[in-house]
């Protein structure tokens, strides 16, 4: 369980580590969460946003906010379905408005659906270790925040693993990438190419 949660922890520090950094004029810090606790995912998001909301409620009670800041939070379930994902923002993004805090949806196909309308409404859209790849360019994706690692950045890493275990050579090999069907399983495709070809191996 323990394990489980690290990321939420992660996400929540990092959001608040953005609040004390700065001076915040507002008295109550609004998380909107667009989670799922139901659906084919349901089990990864009872434990991240479990532990995402526990560790709220933590700093309130322990630590009495963030400079004085209540930290404060509205759920609504997504399913893991995007047309609910940005149902979800819709609803909550008039209460992110006031004081936004950053929306973690945890969900590739979602963030999708959402980057331009988040930049359009000038909410911070973090992803944490998933997304849009590209997203890293702050230039084109201001209020797009990929945090920790990318698909590509996974994918890259994966290969230079395999690499290694072969005597630092893949000329001539075959690898299978058996990707999910989805916005994250087809993200890695591109690298994936990319290494093919640096690597002179056949992808499958």
């Amino acid at each position: 369980m323990i394990k489980s949660i690290k990321p939420a922890l992660t996400a929540v520090a990092l959001s608040v580590a953005m609040l004390s950094q700065g001076a915040v004029a507002a008295e109550e810090q609004f998380f909107p969460i667009p989670g799922y606790r139901v659906g084919p995912y349901g089990a990864n998001g009872q434990s991240f946003y479990g532990g995402f909301i526990d560790y709220l409620t933590y700093v309130n009670l322990k630590e009495k906010g963030v400079n004085g800041v209540t930290l404060t939070h509205e759920e609504c379930e997504t399913e893991y379905n995007n047309a609910k994902g940005v149902e979800c923002y819709e609803r909550l993004k008039s209460k992110a408005a006031k004081s936004a805090g950053p929306i973690h949806t945890m969900s590739t196909g979602i963030s999708y659906a959402l980057i331009d309308k988040s930049a359009q409404d000038k909410l911070p859209l973090a992803m944490m270790g998933y997304g849009r790849t590209d997203a890293v360019d702050g230039s084109v994706f201001p209020y797009a925040f990929p945090l920790v690692t990318t698909y590509q950045m996974q994918a890259s890493a994966i290969v230079k693993f395999i690499k290694e275990k072969n005597g630092g050579n893949l000329a001539g090999k075959k690898i299978v990438y058996l990707y999910h069907d989805s916005a994250y399983g087809k993200e890695a495709i591109i690298a994936m190419e990319a290494e093919a070809s640096l690597n002179k191996f056949q992808l499958v």
